[in-house]
């Protein structure tokens, strides 16, 4: 497979693993505010630990920023002034492909898509420091499903979470 095909697959899936993010963490949100409704109004629970359940469905859809952060740069065009002639053209090729997405991506500021050089596009990206943020969503996706784990197994052994 040529580096050029292997950077559209990479950017496809980053921009399929943000859609599945913003879409799960807009449902997983809905679903828990429902849940806390549930608890609240026909069981009449009161508790402080109900205000944790609210914090926790704000901490999950403003998980989506985190996947943004993460995601929206792709790794590419850390390669686009690459030494190797190869994977220099391939990444070129593949920003021009999507150059719009990419200016929008890299917030390069007032210009416009055909203004932002490779130069630019390559120092941007760096300074996202795009490997970091994604070693970061990582570590915090698992501390959300730890997270998400206890709360449920929390409600379910307790039949609707501690009361007062």
């Amino acid at each position: 497979m040529s580096l050029e095909a292997t950077f559209e697959r990479e950017l496809a899936r980053d921009r399929e693993l943000l859609r599945f993010f913003n879409y799960g963490t807009l449902g997983w949100s809905v679903l828990t505010v429902a849940m806390l409704m549930t608890l609240v109004i026909p069981m009449g629970r009161t508790s402080p630990w109900l205000i944790l359940i609210s914090v926790y469905a704000i901490s999950t859809r403003l998980g989506v920023l985190l996947a943004r952060g993460a995601l929206a740069v792709p790794r590419f065009l850390l390669r686009i002034n690459d030494d190797d002639p190869e994977t220099r053209a391939a990444a070129r090729a593949v920003f021009e492909r999507h150059r719009p997405g990419m200016t929008k991506a890299l917030r390069a500021g007032s210009r416009s898509a055909g203004e932002l050089t490779y130069d630019e596009a390559a120092r941007l990206a760096a300074e996202r420091r795009i490997a970091s943020r994604r070693r970061t969503g990582v570590v915090l996706v698992a501390t959300w499903t730890a997270i998400t784990v206890a709360i449920l197994v929390l409600l379910i052994r307790t039949g609707g979470g501690p009361t007062n």
